[in-house]
């Protein structure tokens, strides 16, 4: 028997709700923009992606308090840990320095789409803990935040 995928927020008809949890994250990576995206096993964490813009600061003498204005965008290198699972690092490292599109699937229906180049290590190793991937992103296009319609 096959069994289905079961999405909370299909059944919520305002489409809005308390809160999720992130079981279900899914990071995927193409060759194109629009896909298809492999998804990438084993990811344990994904940081803080955002689109902030440096302050340029124009204060002048007239001024009593600092003066700043949105310049440009903040490169990102996004740190990802991976648990290691054999064979996702050999998937993980033939990524390595090569410009691909990366896709953020976030349960509750929102995405993150960006090109970035990769880099592999290994995380650090400590008593009782998994062995880790870190597998870090450069990106290189200003990720695309956006919410999937709902259902």
């Amino acid at each position: 028997m096959k069994k289905k995928q079961f999405q909370l927020q299909i059944f919520n008809p305002t489409n809005d709700f308390t809160g999720i949890i992130s079981a279900g994250t899914t990071l995927g990576v193409a060759s194109a923009q629009t896909g298809p995206f492999t998804i990438i096993n084993g990811i344990v964490s994904v940081p803080d992606i955002d689109n902030k813009k440096q302050g340029v600061d124009v204060t002048t003498l007239e001024d009593d308090m600092m003066v700043e204005i949105n310049g440009l965008m903040e490169k990102k290198e996004l740190d990802l840990d991976v648990v290691y699972k054999g064979s996702n690092f050999d998937a993980i490292k033939a990524l390595e320095d090569l410009e691909k599109w990366y896709k953020i699937t976030i349960a509750g229906g929102l995405v993150v789409t960006f090109k970035a180049m990769a880099t592999v290590g290994i995380g650090a190793i400590g008593v009782n803990e998994a062995v880790k991937i870190k597998f870090s992103l450069k990106v290189l296009t200003k990720p695309s935040i956006s919410r999937l319609p709902s259902a």
